[in-house]
């Protein structure tokens, strides 16, 4: 792109905090020719380990990656 080393560094992190709080939001973010970020919360859930101590997981977003198809097919290539 041409740009210094401080200026990619403040392009990444905005571009890290608009994903963040899209996908905080829930919301998909598509970037074209790379693919889409989905974000999928995961409700508060009870789980046993083997001994049967159970333990109360806090509700999480899990972010899930589609490349694109552009991308799919340069790497099919």
């Amino acid at each position: 792109m041409g740009i210094d080393s401080n200026t990619a560094k403040q392009l990444e992190s905005a571009m890290i905090s608009n994903m963040l709080e899209f996908c905080c939001e829930l919301d998909a973010v598509a970037i074209p020719g790379f693919g889409t970020f989905t974000p999928e919360k995961n409700d508060e859930r009870i789980v046993t380990d083997a001994n049967g101590k159970s333990f109360l997981l806090p509700p999480s977003i899990e972010l899930k990656w589609r490349p694109s198809v552009m991308l799919r097919k340069q790497f099919l290539s």
